[in-house]
C-alpha cells in the first residue's frame, strides 16, 4: 500500500511540475534514484552455451556500435546504441522467461523500446555508468527518454569500471572460436560450380544423423553472392556450421536462405536454430541483402542488414535497416574427433617490490593460445595465499586430422607500468616505475654584466643520474636575458624502487670563468678582474713659477664612487711635466657596474686656485699675488703696427716687427717678444723700465751697453721713466693706445741701446 501511494504521489508531483502527458522526453534529474547493480552477465547466464558463449543469448551482439532504423524483434548487447526504432523480443509463445538488454552508451532511444514484464517474462535493462538515468511516473528515464514498457525495477546501471559484459574479452574469444571452426575437418565442401542449375541450388544433409556432434561444411563465398535461393535440408536437426571461405575483405550476401522449409517469423522457440554462418576474422564488411536464416558470426566485420534475418548477429558494428527476429542458436562444439583434452596450469608472478606502489590490478586476463591464436581466456586473481594461479581444462589435444595442437599462454592486457615476460606457463610482470619527475634550474653569470663580452652564445648542461650522464641540453639566453633549463619526463625510481639522484653540471666551462654548482643553479664567475689605469696631469698657470710660488710636489687623490681609493705624490719630471698614473684599478664592482673614478688635489698650494676637468688638475696663481695688468693689454691685436721700425742711426740694421704664428708681435731681435711678463706688469704698475735682452748685430758688437751711473745711462733711465709716465698718462686719458705707446718706448729703447741720442 505504501509503495503504491508513493508512486501516486510521485506521479502527481511530476504531472504538476514539468511532465506533459503524451511526451516521452525527460530530464534524468527530474526524479533521481539509484538503479540496482547488474553484476556480471555470467551471473545471469551460468549454463553451457557452447563455443559462442553468452553471445548466443542476444539477438544483436556488437563490440562497438549498433544502429537500429527498423524494428528489431530481439534483445541487444552493444557498446553504443542509436535506436531510431524499437527493439525487444515479442511475447509469442510465452516460453522465454528472461530477457536482458545491455547498452554501455547511447544518444538515441525511443520510448517504446523493450517489452513489458508479464507473468511469463522478466526484463533486465542494463545501462553503462555514464548514462544519465532517472524515474518518471514509475518508469525509468534513460538519457532523457522515458521507457514506457519498463518499470523502475527493470533498470540496472553498472558501476564505473565494472562492465556487465567485457566486450574486449568476449570478442577475443569469439575470434578464436571463428578460427577454430575454420580449422576443423569439414564433412563437405561447396563451390559455385557445385550448383550448375542456379535456380535449384540445394544442400541436402539427410544422411547426417549424429545430433550430438557439430558438423562443419566449407562454403565458397561465391555461392552466397548469387541472387538465387539456397536451400538447406537438415531433417535430423544436426548442429551445422558453414565456414564461408572468401578471399576478399568485403562480401554481399544476395542468396535467400531456405532452411527446412522454415520461413522468417517472430518466435520464442529456438529449438530448431541449428545453423551458424562463420565468416571468420578476416572479413571487414558484410552486407546481408537477401532474406537470411541462421546465426551470423563475423567478429571483426561491420554488418549491414537490409533484408529480413532470423538468428543472432555477432559483429564489430551492426546496422539494422530491415526487420529482424531473434532466433538463438543451439550450443555448438568442436567435432568429437578433437575431444582428447589437455590440462594446462600456470602462475602469474609479480616483481614489483611486493606491490610497493599499489600498482597491481585486482585481476588479469590470461589467454590460452592454440597454434598462436586465442583459444580460451581466464580471469585470474590472487588466492588466499596471495598466489595468482590459473588452470585451463578441456583443451583439445589434436585437430580433426590428428595433428597435435601447440598451446602457449599470454597475458591479455599488461597492466600499465609493467613489462611482461613468459617462460613456459609462468607469466612474470616486472614493474618499471613510471612515476616521473622533472628538474629545472638556471645559469647565473657573474661577469660584470658581460661588459667585457666574454660570455659564449650558448652552453651545454648535462643531467647526471646517480652520477652518470643521462641527458644533455644546449641552452642560451631567453628573451628576458635569463639562462634557464629544464629536463622533464625523468624516471623517479629505479627497478629496486630507490629514487634516482639527479644533479646538473656544465660541459666545457668557458675560458676565464670558474664554475660553482648549488642545487640546480650553475654559477660562472669571471676569474680575471678587469683593471685599468687612470692617468692625468697637473697644470700650473703661474707665469712659469716666476714668483717662486710652486711647491716641490702635490698630492693627488683618486676617488672610487666618491670615496678615497688611493693617493699619489706628484712632482715635476725631467720634462717639467707634472703627470700622475694610478695603475691597475678595478673597472667594475661585484654587480658588474662600472666604478666612477674622479681625482682631486689633496692640499691646494697657498695662493693658488685649483680646478679639475676629467683627470686634469689646473692650479692658477691668484691675481692678488701679481699686480693688476694694464686694461689695454687685450687691445694689442687690434692696434699693433705692421711694418718696420728703424732703430739704428745708419739705416743698415733695420729690424722687422711682425706677428708670428702665435699671434704675438715679435721684432727682429732674437728672443724678444711683446708678451708682457710678470716683470713688465709690475713695471706698468710702478713706473719702472724693464730691460729686455736683445741680440746685437755684428756691426754693433764693439759697442758697449751704457753702464749704470754713466751719463748716457742716467739719461736713458730718465728718458725711459719719463716716456713710461707719459704713456700711462696718455692711455688713461684715452689719448693714445697701449700699443702706440709701446712702439714709442721701443723706439726710444732701441735708440738708447744703439747709442742714439733723443732729445
Amino acid at each position: 500500500m505504501w509503495k503504491k501511494s508513493t508512486k501516486l504521489l510521485v506521479a502527481l508531483v511530476i504531472f504538476g511540475g514539468s511532465f506533459i502527458s503524451g511526451t516521452s522526453s525527460f530530464a534524468a534529474e527530474e526524479l533521481a534514484y539509484v538503479p540496482k547493480n547488474p553484476g556480471n552477465v555470467y551471473d545471469d547466464f551460468s549454463g553451457n552455451y557452447g563455443l559462442l558463449g553468452v553471445a548466443s543469448k542476444f539477438h544483436i551482439f556488437a563490440k562497438d556500435k549498433t544502429i537500429l532504423t527498423a524494428h528489431v524483434n530481439g534483445n541487444v548487447a552493444t557498446k553504443a546504441l542509436e535506436a531510431y526504432n524499437n527493439f525487444g523480443t515479442d511475447i509469442v509463445e510465452g516460453t522465454l522467461p528472461f530477457e536482458v538488454n545491455y547498452i554501455q552508451e547511447t544518444n538515441q532511444l525511443i520510448a517504446s523500446s523493450e517489452i513489458s514484464d508479464t507473468s511469463t517474462r522478466t526484463d533486465k535493462f542494463v545501462v553503462g555508468s555514464e548514462i544519465p538515468v532517472g524515474e518518471a511516473d514509475g518508469h525509468p528515464v534513460v538519457n532523457g527518454t522515458r521507457l514506457d514498457h519498463l518499470s523502475v525495477d527493470d533498470l540496472y546501471q553498472e558501476k564505473e569500471g565494472n562492465h556487465y559484459i567485457d566486450f574486449e574479452a568476449e570478442f577475443a574469444r569469439l575470434g578464436s572460436v571463428a578460427e577454430q571452426l575454420r580449422q576443423t575437418s569439414a564433412i563437405k565442401n561447396y563451390t559455385a560450380a557445385d550448383f550448375p542449375d542456379r535456380n535449384k541450388r540445394e544442400i541436402d544433409l539427410t544422411d547426417v544423423k549424429d545430433k550430438t556432434n557439430t558438423v562443419t561444411i566449407n562454403l565458397d563465398a561465391a555461392v552466397l553472392t548469387q541472387d538465387t535461393p539456397l536451400t538447406i535440408k537438415n531433417p535430423n536437426d544436426v548442429n551445422l556450421v558453414f565456414n564461408v571461405m572468401h578471399g576478399s575483405n568485403d562480401l554481399a550476401v544476395q542468396s535467400q536462405i531456405h532452411y527446412n522449409d522454415r520461413v522468417n517469423h517472430e518466435t520464442e522457440n529456438f529449438d530448431d536454430a541449428n545453423v551458424v554462418w562463420n565468416f571468420g576474422t578476416e572479413l571487414a564488411h558484410l552486407a546481408v541483402q537477401a532474406p537470411f536464416q541462421g546465426t551470423v558470426l563475423a567478429p571483426n566485420a561491420s554488418i549491414t542488414v537490409t533484408q529480413n534475418l532470423d538468428g543472432s548477429i555477432i559483429g564489430k558494428d551492426v546496422s539494422i535497416q530491415a526487420s529482424t527476429n531473434r532466433w538463438d542458436p543451439n550450443p555448438i562444439a568442436l567435432p568429437k574427433a578433437t575431444e582428447q583434452t589437455l590440462e594446462i596450469s600456470g602462475e602469474k608472478v609479480w616483481q614489483d617490490l611486493d606491490n610497493k606502489w599499489d600498482t597491481r590490478p585486482e585481476s588479469i586476463t590470461v589467454n590460452l593460445l592454440q597454434n598462436g591464436k586465442v583459444y580460451d581466456t581466464q580471469e585470474v586473481r590472487a588466492n588466499n595465499d596471495g598466489k595468482w594461479l590459473y588452470h585451463f581444462s578441456g583443451a583439445p589435444k589434436m585437430d580433426a586430422n590428428g595433428k597435435a595442437y601447440s598451446y602457449t599462454v599470454d597475458e591479455g592486457n599488461v597492466p600499465e607500468g609493467y613489462v611482461k615476460s613468459v617462460n613456459g606457463t609462468t607469466i612474470t610482470n616486472t614493474y618499471q616505475n613510471s612515476t616521473q619527475t622533472s628538474i629545472s634550474g638556471k645559469k647565473v653569470w657573474q661577469d660584470f654584466d658581460n661588459q667585457l663580452n666574454t660570455r659564449p652564445d650558448a652552453i651545454t648542461i648535462e643531467l647526471l643520474q646517480n652520477g652518470e650522464v643521462y641527458q644533455t641540453k644546449q641552452i642560451q639566453a631567453g628573451e628576458n636575458g635569463d639562462w634557464t633549463f629544464s629536463f622533464s619526463g625523468l624516471p623517479k625510481y629505479d627497478a629496486s624502487g630507490e629514487a634516482y639522484s639527479y644533479t646538473v653540471d656544465e660541459v666545457d666551462v668557458p675560458e676565464g670563468y670558474v664554475e660553482s654548482v648549488e642545487g640546480t643553479t650553475i654559477t660562472n664567475t669571471y676569474a680575471k678582474k678587469p683593471l685599468k689605469n687612470i692617468q692625468g696631469d697637473v697644470i700650473w698657470k703661474d707665469k712659469n713659477d716666476e714668483y717662486d710660488t710652486r711647491p716641490d710636489n702635490v698630492k693627488v687623490i683618486l676617488f672610487q664612487n666618491g670615496k678615497v681609493f688611493r693617493a699619489q705624490e706628484v712632482d715635476a719630471d725631467l720634462d717639467s711635466d707634472w703627470d700622475f698614473d694610478f695603475t691597475d684599478v678595478p673597472q667594475f664592482d661585484a654587480d658588474g657596474k662600472p666604478y666612477v673614478y674622479t681625482v682631486n688635489e689633496g692640499n691646494v698650494p697657498a695662493d693658488y686656485d685649483s680646478s679639475v676637468s676629467g683627470y686634469t688638475i689646473t692650479n692658477v696663481l691668484e691675481e692678488t699675488v701679481m699686480p693688476e695688468p694694464d686694461d689695454q693689454e687685450d687691445d694689442l691685436p687690434d692696434s699693433r703696427p705692421d711694418g718696420s721700425v728703424d732703430g739704428t742711426t745708419d739705416g743698415d740694421s733695420n729690424r722687422q716687427i711682425n706677428e708670428n704664428a702665435e699671434g704675438r708681435l715679435v721684432n727682429g731681435f732674437s728672443g724678444y717678444s711683446n708678451e708682457r711678463s710678470a716683470v713688465e706688469k709690475i713695471t706698468a704698475a710702478s713706473p719702472r723700465v724693464t730691460t729686455n735682452s736683445v741680440a746685437v748685430s755684428p756691426q754693433e758688437k764693439t759697442k758697449q751697453l751704457p753702464k749704470t751711473g754713466d751719463a748716457d745711462g742716467k739719461r736713458s733711465l730718465l728718458v725711459g721713466i719719463l716716456l713710461a709716465g707719459i704713456g700711462v698718462f696718455l692711455e688713461r686719458n684715452g689719448i693714445s693706445s697701449y700699443s702706440e705707446n709701446r712702439i714709442l718706448i721701443w723706439k726710444v729703447e732701441i735708440g738708447l741701446l744703439s747709442g742714439n741720442k733723443f732729445g
